[in-house]
């Protein structure tokens, strides 16, 4: 069993979804399943996009780890704003009761104050 850390690649997302799925147990948290699959998109390829740093590692050709990650001093990435709308967008024209988008929205919420809290670390 050899672990490889390489660069990210395009075919390994359905990978790091599933892993980020294992992780915040999306399927369970999120009814109906288009909402689920959303939150799974978001915090998966919302990262990827985001990112400019993006790595997994590997082992037995399948992806059991990932990092990604935002190097201010390297090129910033672009697209982020495109996916953003879109997610709103899906969001909301999703059949789902209100609470459920709701919970959505909250976890997002978050999320984002929490990684804001994490970047302005780095910069102290």
């Amino acid at each position: 069993m050899e672990e490889i850390f390489r660069g990210y690649r395009d075919r390994d997302y359905d990978q790091c979804e599933e892993l980020v799925n294992q992780a915040w147990g999306f399927d369970k948290i999120f009814s109906p399943k288009v909402l689920s699959e959303l939150a799974k998109c978001i915090y998966t390829k919302g990262s990827v996009l985001g990112s400019n740093y993006r790595m997994v590692v590997e082992v037995d050709g399948e992806v059991v780890g990932f990092i990604f990650g935002l190097n201010e001093h390297s090129r910033k990435p672009g697209r982020i704003i495109l996916f953003g709308l879109g997610v709103l967008w899906k969001l909301i024209f999703i059949k789902s009761d209100k609470p459920d988008k709701n919970d959505l929205i909250n976890a997002l919420k978050v999320h984002e104050e929490n990684r804001v809290d994490v970047v302005d670390k780095g910069r102290r």
